[in-house]
């Protein structure tokens, strides 16, 4: 006790020099507060905005592997000579690989977006939709014809044998195309305004589709109404029912008094992406331009990449990913968060330097009462504790100082390092987390001072200790 109670009285005696070293300390834990405060608020707010974003991701055809890998072929003119052509057919990737690759771990959702042609016994094409020359269902000379060539060979130049053959497999009569798609707005008619619902609501479930209100004055369709359809494929033949939920208007061609539509054309239809399952149609057509994923964080951008090749994306086909966005936000929090921590090491290190010279200054002015107690018979250990006492009271005090002045600084720090990033300072914890790594701070410092200490007590006898105060 005796030994406690003469440090507490050295404090008094040294009232400037424990002053200056507890207004150090105070300066230095207060701003190790604020750094653990931003840097857990910064953390917690990317957390939260990583919970709430993701990053768009689109696949395509990758033009600079298909000039790689053009093949070149010989063909044959009308005239007798021989021409070299290039062309580059793109791997079909069909709808089960997009299907698949929604599936990833790495995603936070996908928007998937198909067609499929349709017949129907009970329905009708818009009349405005038969100006438009369908090739769905035509014969090989038609589609030689149609193009004004007169050799297959010629027809494969301008389009490749697998569509051909695709566009030959069709029905006659086929009315339109089914579009299944998982948000309207996928859609690049809708998404811009060009057409808009009218009448009834958007498609919810399988089954629900929504038509223009052409092809609804056309067959007589009310919303409620039930019909069926048929696959337009030569193949189809299962016949499914769909219940009309919604009517849109086409903006665009009647501000243009249009007499083609552009894109889903008047006897289409619009539905969920649930529906090309009900439905069940051999054709099935993935719209790749609005297949869009939403991938978690910019960490898991490679590996999504990785397991989607996995799943079958060829190698001809590319991903975009919309980053820009992410990174304009995300970035500078963490360029601020970055920037905290390295302010705060430099003041910790500035500080125990400054610290430590101010410790050695105080033991060796000092030193003559340091040789008095050694000299009256009190032990070296008993001496090394009282200066312990001393560091640890001191540190202490700083400690409950410099955590309510870093509580009290972090936002007005925060509104002028970064006045644009002041929505972090809703998750600046409330609890008391944070006073672990400071108190630990704390006993680190005041184990620094008690060695300097008890470095030079063990360092000089009584007597020469006596000389060199002499």
């Amino acid at each position: 006790m005796y030994i406690f109670k003469n440090a507490c009285k050295n404090l008094m005696r040294n009232g400037w020099r424990n002053t200056l070293v507890a207004v150090i300390l105070t300066i230095m834990l207060a701003a190790t507060t604020v750094v653990l405060l931003l840097r857990d608020a910064a953390g917690a707010w990317i957390r939260d905005f990583q919970n709430s974003f993701s990053i768009e991701t689109t696949m395509g055809v990758d033009w600079s592997y298909a000039e790689k890998h053009m093949q070149t072929q010989e063909v044959t003119n009308e005239d007798g000579s021989v021409s070299m052509v290039s062309t580059f057919e793109p791997e079909e990737v069909p709808m089960e690989v997009w299907d698949k690759i929604a599936t990833s771990q790495y995603l936070k959702k996908a928007q998937l977006a198909a067609c499929t042609g349709f017949v129907s016994d009970e329905l009708q094409a818009v009349k405005m939709d038969e100006s438009l020359s369908r090739m769905e269902g035509m014969t090989l000379e038609e589609l030689m014809d149609l193009f004004g060539v007169k050799t297959e060979e010629e027809l494969y130049t301008i389009m490749s044998k697998k569509d051909a053959e695709r566009i030959m497999d069709f029905k006659k009569d086929m009315i339109g195309q089914i579009y299944c798609v998982s948000d309207p707005k996928l859609l690049y008619e809708f998404a811009n305004g060009m057409r808009e619902l009218s009448e009834g609501r958007f498609c919810e479930k399988a089954g629900e589709v929504i038509v223009c209100e052409e092809f609804a004055k056309t067959n007589n369709l009310r919303i409620g109404d039930t019909f069926t359809v048929e696959g337009a494929r030569k193949g189809d033949h299962d016949v499914r029912e769909l219940k009309l939920v919604g009517i849109f208007t086409d903006h665009y061609a009647k501000a243009n008094a249009a007499d083609v539509w552009v894109g889903v054309s008047a006897s289409d239809m619009v539905a969920t992406y649930e529906t090309l399952s009900y439905l069940g149609f051999s054709d099935v057509y993935p719209l790749e331009e609005s297949i869009h994923y939403y991938v978690k964080d910019t960490d898991s951008l490679p590996l999504f990449e990785e397991e989607a090749r996995s799943m079958g994306l060829p190698d001809s086909y590319s991903m975009k990913y919309e980053i820009e966005d992410y990174e304009s936000i995300v970035n500078p929090v963490e360029k601020m968060s970055d920037f905290a921590a390295s302010f705060g090491g430099i003041t910790l290190l500035v500080g125990t330097c400054v610290l430590v010279v101010l410790m050695i200054i105080n033991i060796r002015d000092r030193k003559y009462e340091i040789g008095v107690l050694r000299a009256i018979g009190m032990k070296k250990s008993h001496v090394a504790r009282g200066i312990i006492y001393e560091s640890f009271t001191i540190v202490g005090f700083a400690a409950v100082l410099g955590v309510l002045l870093g509580r009290l600084l972090v936002k007005p720090v925060l509104r002028f390092a970064s006045p644009s990033n002041m929505e972090i300072t809703k998750f600046i914890g409330e609890d008391m987390r944070f006073t672990f790594p400071v108190v630990g701070t704390a006993l680190g410092l005041a184990l620094v001072c008690g060695i300097i200490g008890i470095f030079f007590i063990t360092r000089y006898e009584p007597m020469r200790i006596f000389r060199s105060a002499q």
